[in-house]
Order: structure tokens, then C-alpha cells, then sequence
């Protein structure tokens, strides 16, 4: 799974190959902050293929890479390759390939200096033991509010611009009040690990907020340096305003003009990550665990209010104790999760992911996938059906939606981006600028 922020690197260098190769080489791969918190961001195999030509000067042929990994796992490898290529971080011509002299010479500058071995930090002074904040629940409160809908704090209308640009929520109109749903890749948002979650939002912002390629690379380098820190620093330089103001509104750096600091929360950026927990095992706070049983019946043990949100999109609460959730999936509150664009192998994942001890009932897996294929069975209708596909922004899907109105559309599906919609429906979406037939 690689992080976001690395496919917007390289979603940027596809769309503007020559100058950002040449700003990135310039501004990020020349700064061995940089390029360590770049190469923390690896996943473990991308590591290895980077530290097996690390102290290696000049080209090496191809076949030294192929000796670095198992036959059985050349795809995965090909994959890092892949990413490292990318990124402009792996060169080569005809069968010789070797690493970027400057990203290469940033790298070993920065281990030598951060005493740091595969991603992590030996002398990190500021422990996450010592940073006694409450940035974790205020995020967790956060991704709460706009999961739930519950969004009265202004504060908050940067992040929900986000939310709405990425497609992890959309809104409703309902008697003049205007209400936010999880979608399908908000739902897939929620179950990762908070470290992916935060570099999500901060990819999206990146994107969004960097109107030319060299905008993109100077908040692109102040984003690793946050995501770098250890410790109070002293901060009175404009140029990074607004990447700090992004970091303080998602809590990870708290910043009076002249002072940045960073917060638990803030650990999280640092390293590669799968862990889908984001609590600290020394934090005092129990760990959310799922029990599921045959007969659908659901038990959650110390769920947090985010938790809860997100049980409450598939399961039909019970009981709720201090410190256990007793729900239960049926056919209605599983449907009415799928409406949304969740599918069953995202539930499933999800129940998957906090069940201790064994999976989910086969017999429960099944049910979740039948009660998903009868809903986008599609029955045999009389009149002609025209179907539209390959919206390229969730926006342009969103005004199509509008547009057909409720009674014209025979089938969608959120996630895929795919409308099915009667005659009357395809001569109202003719009438769409963006339409094409």
C-alpha cells in the first residue's frame, strides 16, 4: 500500500515531467530531511531495494537488483521498482540502473546525521511518552464530526473542503439543511491506519493548494519537515504559513508564530505504517476489538465515538454499556450501509481487521455478499435504459445525480462512478455541458 503523499509526487511529475524532476532534484532530493522522511514513507521491500544500491557509486547491472530478492516474490519487487522509477529516485539505461546521485548523497547525509536505520530514529529526544497532549482525541472528535454530520465548528470548513474534494463524503439537501454521508471511499478512509488517514488529507491539500509545480514542491518539502520533527522549533518564516496552518487544523503541530511544536498526533506522519490502530501500546486506553457471531449479533469492546459512528452505518444498535457495544447486522441496516456505496468486502475487511482471534462466520461473510447482490440485481424494465460512465471528478458525477433527478436513475453505484438512467433521464443529462455521448 503505498502512501499518498508519494502518488501525488507522482500524479505531479507525470503532468509536469521536466520541471518538477528538476525542482524536486533541486529543492527535496538536494535536503537530507527531506529524503530520509521520503525514504521512512517507503514500504519495507521499496527500502530494501534502496538500500541495496545505497553505498553502491555509478551504475550496477540489472541483474544485481534481481540477486537482491526471492524469484517468488518478483512481482511485489517489480512493483517497488515501479514506484522507485516514479519518483525519479531509480535511473537507468539499457541494463545498468543506479539511484539518484543527489537523492543518494542526501540519504546517507541524512542517516549519518539522524543515526536513523530502516525508517526509524535512534536519538529521537522527544518521545511520544513526553508529549502530553489530547491531539489524538481532538482527531478522532474531528473525523467524528464529519462522519456523523455533526459540523457546527467553522473551524473545521478547510477539512471538510477535503472530505468533499476527495469524495470521502457527499451531501444531501433535506429541508433546507444540508446533511454529510460517508461514501464508499470515505468508509475505506475510516478503516486505515490514522497514519495513511492523515497523509490522505495532506495529499488532497497538497493538490489542491499548489497552483503551479514550484508552489507544489516548496509545500511538498515543508510538509516532510513537519512530518520530520522531534522537538519545539523556532518558526517565524511566512513561506510555510499555510502548510502550518493545514498541520494545526488537523492537530499535528501546534504554532504561536514563533514557536512549533508537535503533538502526539504528529508521531503518526513518521514512518511506514500498517498497524490500523493508531493508539500507542503504552497509551492507557484499551484497544477496540469486534466479536461477531453466527447469529449477526455484534460485540464491540471499548469503542471510542468514532467507533461507534461507524458501526452505527451497518448494524442495528442493542445495548450500549460503558465500555461494550451489543448491535446486530440484518438485512435492513447492511442494506442501507451498501446504499451508500460501502460494498461487502469492505465490511467484511472492516469486521475482519477488529475481530480478535478468528474471522468472521463464513456463514456471515456469505449473507453480507447476498444481501449486496440483491441489491444491484437489476429487474428487467420496459422501456430503454442508457448507462454513463467514466466521470472523471466526483463533481461532474455529483451534477449528473442532480441532474437525472431520482426518478429517472435505474442504477448507481458511487464507488465506480456509474449511472444507469431512463430516456427521460438521458435527455435531461444531454442538456449537461460536460456530457458526452
Amino acid at each position: 500500500m503505498i502512501i499518498p503523499i508519494l502518488n501525488a509526487i507522482i500524479s505531479s511529475l507525470s503532468h509536469h515531467k521536466d520541471t518538477m524532476s528538476s525542482l524536486l532534484d533541486q529543492l527535496v532530493y538536494t535536503d537530507p530531511t527531506s529524503v530520509i522522511q521520503i525514504y521512512a514513507l517507503l514500504d519495507p521491500l521499496t527500502q530494501q531495494v534502496v538500500d541495496g544500491l545505497m553505498f553502491i557509486q555509478g551504475p550496477v547491472p540489472f541483474s544485481h537488483i534481481r540477486s537482491l530478492h526471492d524469484p517468488a516474490a518478483r512481482p511485489e519487487w517489480n512493483k517497488s521498482l515501479l514506484i522507485l522509477k516514479q519518483l525519479n529516485i531509480l535511473q537507468g539505461r539499457g541494463q545498468q540502473v543506479w539511484l539518484n546521485p543527489l537523492f543518494q548523497r542526501s540519504l546517507i547525509r541524512g542517516i549519518a546525521y539522524a543515526g536513523q536505520v530502516n525508517g526509524q530514529v535512534r536519538d529521537n529526544t522527544t518521545s511520544t511518552q513526553l508529549l502530553i497532549d489530547d491531539s489524538m482525541d481532538r482527531y478522532e472528535r474531528l473525523i467524528f464530526g464529519l462522519t456523523s454530520g455533526e459540523l457546527g465548528d467553522d473551524r473545521n470548513d478547510e477539512i471538510k473542503d477535503l472530505f468533499l474534494s476527495s469524495g470521502l463524503v457527499k451531501t444531501t439537501t433535506q429541508n433546507r439543511k444540508q446533511n454529510y454521508h460517508v461514501t464508499s471511499l470515505g468508509f475505506q478512509f475510516l478503516i486505515q491506519p490514522v497514519h495513511h488517514q492523515l497523509w490522505t488529507l495532506l495529499s488532497e491539500w497538497l493538490i489542491k493548494s499548489s497552483a503551479s509545480p514550484s508552489l507544489f514542491v516548496d509545500n511538498l518539502k515543508a510538509i516532510l519537515h513537519v512530518a520530520r520533527m522531534v522537538g519545539p522549533i523556532g518558526s517565524d518564516s511566512t513561506s510555510a504559513n499555510s502548510v502550518l496552518d493545514i498541520c494545526s487544523r488537523l492537530f499535528l503541530v501546534t504554532w504561536n508564530g514563533k514557536v512549533l511544536s508537535p503533538t502526539r498526533l504528529q508521531k503518526c506522519l513518521a514512518f511506514y505504517q500498517l498497524r490500523s490502530n493508531h493508539r500507542n501500546k503504552n497509551d492507557d486506553q484499551p484497544s477496540f476489538t469486534i466479536q461477531v457471531e453466527t447469529n449477526f449479533h455484534l460485540y464491540a469492546y471499548n469503542p471510542t465515538p468514532l467507533n461507534l459512528a461507524v458501526l452505527s452505518l451497518f448494524t442495528a444498535p442493542r445495548d450500549r454499556l460503558p465500555n461494550l457495544y451489543r448491535g446486530r447486522l440484518t438485512h435492513v441496516s447492511v442494506r442501507g450501509a451498501l446504499k451508500r456505496g460501502i460494498t461487502a468486502d469492505q465490511l467484511i475487511l472492516y469486521l475482519n481487521t477488529h475481530t480478535t482471534g478468528r474471522q468472521v462466520p463464513v456463514t456471515l461473510r456469505d449473507q453480507i455478499r447476498l444481501w449486496e447482490a440483491d441489491l444491484v440485481r437489476l429487474r428487467a424494465i420496459d422501456t430503454d435504459a442508457y448507462m454513463y460512465s467514466q466521470f472523471t471528478r466526483q463533481v461532474d458525477y455529483e451534477e449528473a445525480i442532480s441532474v437525472a433527478k431520482s426518478s429517472s436513475i435505474i442504477y448507481r453505484n458511487d464507488s465506480s462512478r456509474v449511472l444507469i438512467v431512463t430516456r427521460q433521464g438521458h435527455e435531461l443529462l444531454q442538456l449537461v455541458p460536460f456530457i458526452k455521448k
